[in-house]
């Protein structure tokens, strides 16, 4: 392959190291295995902003969650046609999590949401493995993998499979993807603030099942588009066992509620394009999301890579995600729904976020080393106290890492 060529795969591929348990997409075209091995590592480091004093409980600024994640990937052939992919991950978090809001009157008489944060010495730890054997063959490539997540208070056991078949002299591609995974929550027993309020839950399990299909086409010798549907059920316990909901009219602090059923589903949608003029890559994400619980989502991701010679890569990008509560979420509640299901929960509340990131790459012969940094900010999509929730979060990551192929 000749050397522009190699680069515009590159800039048309190029992707951050993936999690434990995610599906990298085949490429379309490459099914061949390489004979390389090879070996990355990431480091990031998370840090949340603090929830202001005006919004939490005491009047002081309440400080959020820093995380620190290493990500080690070991990729080499096994056989003539099959490669193993073995992904680890451990991370280590300290800080404190929003547990409920309280509805207090101001100096104004008007109603504030307050935020109550948990206790601030909360250490955990998470380690995960995934393993992925991913066979060629002239028209098809297939993947099967195993995942284990193991922390303090909860495990996963995971296992997925995808098949990608290549047709229209292998410029068009079909993918068929399915997943399921078990969950066992065993929440610590720390006692909510308030008296007379239950112990965390124990014992409880969730089950998963999700499948995807999709569709990639070659427009050209620079550009490609690709589509795809998701549809994801979760059963079992549902909620989370470190959040509480108040109810006015009983003036208690309740246990988080969630139906013990969600489906979900998500279109996405992706377009690469590379400019020979610019040396540089566009590439543009969509992707819709909504469920039974009544949340809907749009997710939009530009980045533009920009190739610096023949070995730097320099890719912003931007993203904006905006979504709707799920019919349960309230800051608090005035009185108990009828069917039980309450939360306060920021990730279910309306809101919309924006997402800048920088990532620096420089190649060599032997591999390359990446340099991202990544600003997100989120503002509630309601100016109504009981539903703009106050612990939306803002956070900062660091990432470093290298590819290294021998």
């Amino acid at each position: 392959m000749k050397k522009d060529n190699k680069n515009t795969l590159l800039t048309l591929t190029t992707a951050a190291l993936s999690l434990p348990g995610m599906v990298p997409q085949a490429v379309l075209g490459q099914n061949a295995i390489s004979t390389e091995k090879v070996f990355s590592y990431r480091y990031s480091s998370y840090s949340e902003d603090p929830i202001p004093g005006s919004a939490a409980l005491g009047g002081e600024d309440a400080d959020r969650y820093d995380i620190d994640v290493h990500q080690l990937r070991f990729k080499s052939p096994i056989t003539g046609n099959t490669e193993i992919t073995v992904d680890v991950l451990s991370e280590s978090m300290s800080g404190a999590s929003p547990r409920y809001v309280l509805p207090i009157e101001n100096e104004e008489g008007q109603i504030t949401p307050i935020q109550v944060m948990s206790s601030a010495t909360i250490a955990e730890e998470r380690n995960a493995i995934d393993v992925a054997f991913t066979s060629y063959a002239n028209t098809s490539i297939s993947t099967t993998g195993i995942s284990y997540s193991t922390e303090n208070d909860y495990s996963s056991f995971g296992l997925r499979t995808q098949y990608a078949w290549f047709f229209n002299e292998k410029n068009t591609s079909f993918e068929l993807g399915a997943s399921a995974s078990q969950d066992f929550i065993d929440a610590t027993q720390e006692r909510n603030p308030l008296p007379n309020t239950p112990l965390r839950v124990t014992d409880q399990e969730k089950t998963s099942t999700s499948l995807t299909v999709g569709l990639s086409q070659i427009l050209s010798k620079s550009s490609l588009i690709s589509s795809s549907f998701n549809l994801a059920t979760f059963s079992g316990y549902t909620s989370d066992p470190y959040k509480e909901i108040y109810i006015s009219n009983i003036d208690e602090v309740v246990p988080d509620s969630r139906p013990d059923r969600r489906n979900q589903w998500a279109w996405s949608n992706q377009y690469r394009q590379h400019f020979d003029k610019l040396n540089g890559s566009l590439h543009f994400d969509y992707r819709y999301f909504g469920s039974n619980w009544e949340t809907r989502s749009h997710t939009i991701d530009i980045r533009w890579l920009h190739n610096f010679g023949n070995d730097w890569v320099v890719t912003p990008s931007i993203r904006y995600y905006d979504q709707g509560a799920a019919v349960f979420f309230r800051n608090w509640y005035d009185f108990e729904r009828a069917d039980g299901y309450h939360s306060s929960d920021y990730r279910l509340s309306d809101y919309s976020a924006i997402s800048s990131r920088i990532k620096i790459s420089k190649r060599f012969a032997s591999g390359a080393i990446h340099l991202s940094f990544e600003d997100y900010s989120s503002d509630a999509g309601s100016s109504d106290p009981q539903f703009a929730s106050p612990s939306l979060v803002s956070f900062s990551q660091l990432t470093l890492g290298f590819d290294f192929g021998f």
